[in-house]
């Protein structure tokens, strides 16, 4: 089981490992699982660390939420709340520092679907929570809200979104992308090793900058580049200017994100960003004094939810994570939407080090749980396989 959760390896290929390591090693009986019996431990085991992490809170046991939902797939969506200290931990968070507190399968998520679950989790948890973290989706701020909780907007997604709203627009920044997205169609030729980073369909202003990198080396090693490269790249000398700006504006970024993720949100930390701003953004063009003016007024809102010295956590890097690490594991058969397999995130939280691994009883973890338990769980949380539908409709027609 932690072969398949710590190491990776796919449910299938734990017990060839195991006849493999009897074989070198010994120490393996002839008692090997097949994979089956693997994918249950997983579901057991993710079950019973699940209702572990809902149990009573006190005043002195204070704790925030990470809240968000997954991209839908086939049709369906993934709540997820995840569970952390609500002071922040002095670096950014990792799977070993949340746990795993609802994960519910639904469609067409909105505010008040949001809210209700929310409400179901601090009924559990017996204790209302100091704060929460989300993105700027709106139906996560609303529900949040709604439920009369302090909410703090995840920092990388607000940055994106001030960027939206000073470039999307903007004719100078509309024409160097569109030229950009040209220049991909030279990926069969021999300026392939030239091109420009392809285009991210989601949250493209957050991952903006991975182009600004590209034009910056562009414009820094023009002289390495021949005739007929420096021709057909021409339009990054042309929008030099822009390079050069969006640049001053992702070491801002970089430098207050990795301040606010380090540190988290304190009094100090939200002074020294408005003090970098203030230097390096309002001295600037107007685009960049905008999006200054936008940064703090952000620092200043997220700045009023603290209730003393301590520092909040404003990042939601670790329910992202782990909506990657799900996807990574799941059935490459999208059709199948989200089935018990969710129960791996507890898991793989807990074990996420060799140190966790060692303090681990997994025996006893999983003889905390029955099938029946799975089932149960299944049909509270998940909606129905589509796979299934499909199978018996087609089955009805033949």
């Amino acid at each position: 089981m932690l072969l398949y959760a710590y190491a990776g390896i796919s449910s299938r290929q734990v017990p060839k490992v195991m006849e493999l390591s009897s074989l070198l090693w010994g120490g393996v009986d002839d008692r090997i699982p097949s994979h089956v019996t693997v994918i249950d431990w997983v579901e057991k085991c993710g079950l019973s660390l699940a209702e572990g992490s809902l149990r009573k809170k006190t005043a002195a046991e204070a704790y925030s939420l990470v809240i968000d939902n997954s991209i839908t797939l086939c049709g369906q969506d993934l709540h997820l709340e995840l569970m952390a200290s609500s002071v922040h931990p002095g670096h950014p968070h990792s799977h070993a520092d949340v746990s795993v507190v609802s994960m519910v399968a639904g469609r067409q998520w909105d505010a008040e679907s949001t809210r209700r679950e929310l409400d179901k989790t601090i009924a559990r948890l017996g204790y209302v929570p100091e704060y929460v973290v989300c993105d700027n989706g709106r139906t996560m701020c609303n529900a949040s809200e709604e439920a009369g909780l302090p909410t703090h907007r995840d920092i990388s997604h607000s940055f994106g979104m001030f960027l939206e709203r000073v470039y999307s627009k903007d004719d100078e920044f509309t024409h160097f992308i569109n030229k950009k997205g040209y220049a991909r169609k030279y990926s069969h030729t021999l300026m392939a090793p030239l091109m420009p980073p392809r285009r991210r369909e989601y949250a493209r202003f957050m991952n903006a900058f991975e182009t600004v990198r590209w034009a910056k080396a562009m414009l820094e090693n023009d002289r390495l580049l021949s005739s007929r490269e420096r021709w057909l790249f021409s339009f990054v000398r042309t929008h030099a200017s822009l390079v050069e700006e969006l640049d001053e504006v992702m070491k801002g970024y970089e430098y207050m994100e990795q301040l606010c993720k380090q540190e988290g949100l304190s009094h100090r930390t939200a002074s020294m960003c408005r003090d970098y701003v203030n230097r390096h953004f309002m001295t600037k063009g107007e685009r960049v004094r905008r999006l200054g003016d936008m940064i703090i007024s952000y620092f200043n809102k997220e700045e009023r939810l603290l209730t003393g010295d301590e520092p909040h956590n404003i990042c939601s890097d670790i329910i992202e994570s782990t909506f990657g690490y799900l996807k990574s594991r799941m059935s490459p058969n999208k059709s199948n939407g989200y089935t018990p397999l969710v129960l791996l995130m507890p898991l793989h939280m807990r074990v996420s080090s060799i140190e966790d691994c060692r303090s681990f009883n997994a025996a006893r973890t999983i003889g905390k749980t029955r099938l029946y338990d799975i089932k149960k769980w299944r049909a509270d949380n998940l909606l129905p396989n589509p796979s299934i539908k499909r199978l018996n409709l087609l089955k009805k027609v033949s």
